[in-house]
C-alpha cells in the first residue's frame, strides 16, 4: 500500500523546469521542440526514455554520431526539474563523395544536383535532398523505379551514393477513372502524355496539377501499372465535385442601404467543360432608391487551336433615380415646378 502511494505521487508530479547543458552547437530551444515531455506535464519515466532517444537521433541527423545524453531528475518546490546533460562528441566533415552505379559520362551532370559539398557536415536533410534530386533526374529520363541510397562512413569522412536505375519504361496506355458526369476528353486534354512516350516524372506532376486546376475535381491521383517489361500504364483517378453551385447573400452598406444577391454557377455545362455564372443583385435604401443588376459569364475553354479560353460577359442594369428629392428641392426654391 505504501509503495502504491509513493508511485502515485511521483506520476502525478508535474514537470517544473527542463534544462539542457553541454549543448554548444544546437540551441536549447531547438532541442526542447524534439521532446515528448513538456513543462507542466506530468512526469513520466517512459516519456523521458523516449526523449533521450529522440535527442540522440536529432543530433545524428545534424551530423553528430557519438552524442551521449544523461538526464538528471530532481525534486523541486513546484514539481520535477529535468536537466539533460549532453556530450555532443566530434562532428565529422565530408571528405569524399563517391557515386556508384552510374556511367562515367553522367557523373558531372549528377554532381551539379548535390546539396552536399566537401567539408560540409553530414546533415541528414541535405543528404536526403541530394538522393531525391538524383532520383528525379532519372525519373524524368524514363526510369520510374530508380532507387538512390546513401551509405555514411563518418569516421573516414566518406559518403557513398549508390544508384539503381531499374528499367527504362514507355507509356503503353493512359486511363482515366472515377468520372461520372464529366466528359473524358476534358481530362485527357490536360494530360501531357501519349502512347509511346518515355516516362517523365515532372510531366506526370504537371499533368496532375493541370487536371486539378480545371476546377471540377476534389482529388486527382495517379498510379503506375507495370505491363510489359518496358512499358507501363498511367492511371489517373479523379473525384468529381458538384458542378452546380447556388450562392445567396444579404448585405448592409453605408450610407444605409440593403443588398440582396443570388449566384447560380454551372462548372461543367453540357459535360463539355463550359462554365456559366449568372448573378442577379438588388440594392435599395431608406429613400426608396433602388438598383437592379443582372451579370453573367459564359466561358468556353480550348475554343481555338491555340487553346485560348473565350468568355462572354453580358450585363444589364436598371436604376431608379432620386426623383422625389429633386421635386422637393424645386418647390422649396420658390420657382415654379
Amino acid at each position: 500500500m505504501i509503495s502504491f502511494l509513493i508511485t502515485l505521487v511521483i506520476f502525478n508530479t508535474p514537470i517544473s523546469e527542463i534544462r539542457f547543458s553541454g549543448n554548444e552547437s544546437i540551441s536549447g530551444k531547438k532541442l526542447y521542440k524534439q521532446l515528448i515531455s513538456k513543462k507542466k506535464d506530468e512526469f513520466n519515466e517512459v516519456s523521458l526514455a523516449f526523449d533521450i532517444d529522440k535527442l540522440v537521433s536529432y543530433y545524428e541527423r545534424q551530423g553528430f554520431f557519438n552524442t551521449s545524453i544523461q538526464p538528471q531528475v530532481e525534486s523541486a518546490e513546484k514539481g520535477i526539474n529535468i536537466d539533460f546533460s549532453i556530450e555532443e562528441g566530434k562532428r565529422p566533415r565530408i571528405e569524399k563523395i563517391v557515386l556508384r552505379g552510374v556511367e562515367p559520362k553522367e557523373i558531372k551532370k549528377l554532381e551539379s544536383l548535390y546539396e552536399i559539398e566537401i567539408q560540409d557536415f553530414f546533415i541528414n536533410t541535405k543528404i536526403m535532398h541530394t538522393e531525391k534530386a538524383i532520383a528525379l533526374n532519372y525519373m524524368d529520363r524514363g526510369y520510374p523505379y530508380v532507387e538512390v541510397k546513401s551509405s555514411l562512413m563518418p569516421d573516414s569522412g566518406i559518403i557513398e551514393l549508390t544508384v539503381d536505375k531499374g528499367g527504362l519504361y514507355y507509356i503503353r496506355n493512359v486511363e482515366v477513372e472515377g468520372l461520372k458526369k464529366c466528359n473524358t476528353k476534358i481530362v485527357r486534354r490536360e494530360i501531357k502524355f501519349k502512347q509511346g512516350d518515355i516516362f517523365n516524372k515532372s510531366k506526370l506532376i504537371r499533368s496532375q496539377r493541370r487536371i486539378y486546376s480545371v476546377g471540377f475535381f476534389s482529388t486527382v491521383n495517379s498510379e503506375l501499372v507495370k505491363q510489359e517489361p518496358d512499358s507501363i500504364d498511367l492511371v489517373f483517378t479523379v473525384r468529381e465535385l458538384k458542378s452546380r453551385i447556388l450562392n445567396f447573400g444579404i448585405g448592409i452598406a453605408i450610407p444605409l442601404s440593403f443588398l440582396i444577391s443570388i449566384g447560380i454557377e454551372e462548372l461543367n455545362l453540357f459535360n463539355q467543360g463550359h462554365r456559366y455564372h449568372f448573378k442577379p443583385s438588388f440594392k435599395t435604401n431608406v429613400e426608396r432608391e433602388w438598383e437592379l443588376k443582372l451579370e453573367g459569364r459564359y466561358t468556353i475553354p480550348y475554343l481555338t487551336p491555340l487553346k485560348l479560353t473565350v468568355s462572354d460577359l453580358p450585363f444589364f442594369g436598371l436604376k431608379k433615380p432620386r426623383i422625389l428629392r429633386d421635386k422637393r428641392a424645386v418647390m422649396n426654391s420658390g420657382y415654379p415646378s
